[in-house]
């Protein structure tokens, strides 16, 4: 941009260098706002402009208030920066509350609860969602599945004493996975048989009141089905004898 200033005293050349602490110039630029025409523009004592081109939008000279337009000019270009910054901490802390957060673990989880609280019998009801299809030898809407939780000090459990069933058949089924003592995150498989690739896989949370919250899929990831041949998710919730 190619200017000539001229104030009451002294005059700025087109190849003369412009000292905005001494000659005071206050630029206000916006990159979406449009060229501004010189019949737009403000020149404080009478002040006069010969441009060739202007791409900016507003240009002011001042005489005494040298320093005071200096500060406004450094004011308006460390405000947008500022508040750029914190609208992208507000969208950060909105998407932080979301059931499926940015940021944290994608396993979810709540309170910590303690190896007594995770173990013991359970009962978990079981209800198809739209996830998968859910045809072909799914359970029934509000099936009922007993499940054993024998839960070591690390949250692991016992594999050869944690065990489950389909009511009303008596078949004893192996269970394996893992309670997350320090937020009650549980991953257990539902296994058809021992040493069978067919497994069905529990994923939710046990809280501190003995309930349980989360789904239900058959079949598990890397798994064949045990009941649904064309794979089926359910919602499950469960409480403790």
């Amino acid at each position: 941009m190619l200017l000539r200033l001229q104030s009451g005293s002294e005059a700025l050349g087109f190849r003369d260098s412009l000292n905005f602490d001494c000659y005071c110039i206050h630029c206000r630029f916006d990159p979406l706002e449009p060229a501004a025409d010189r019949a737009q523009l403000f020149w404080r004592q009478q002040s006069t402009v010969s441009a060739r081109s202007l791409t900016a939008n507003e240009l002011h000279l001042s005489g005494p208030e040298c320093n005071l337009a200096a500060d406004l000019w450094r004011l308006h270009v460390s405000v947008r920066p500022m508040a750029l910054c914190l609208i992208v901490l507000g969208l950060t802390a909105a998407c932080e509350t979301t059931t499926d957060p940015i940021f944290g673990d994608p396993g979810g989880g709540g309170a910590a609860i303690t190896q007594a609280q995770a173990a013991g019998d359970w009962s978990f009801t079981v209800r198809p969602n739209t996830t998968l299809p859910c045809t072909g030898g799914s359970l029934a809407d509000g099936t009922v599945l007993l499940a054993h939780f024998d839960v070591l000090g690390d949250g692991t459990l016992n594999a050869a004493t944690s065990i489950w069933q389909n009511p009303p058949t008596a078949v004893v089924r192996p269970l394996s996975g893992s309670v997350r003592l320090t937020d009650g995150f549980a991953d257990a498989f539902f296994s058809s048989s021992s040493g069978s690739t067919s497994a069905m896989e529990l994923r939710g949370t046990i809280t501190t009141t003995a309930t349980f919250s989360g789904t239900l899929t058959d079949p598990a990831p890397g798994f064949s089905p045990i009941f649904s041949v064309s794979g089926c998710q359910y919602n499950a919730t469960g409480t403790k004898a």
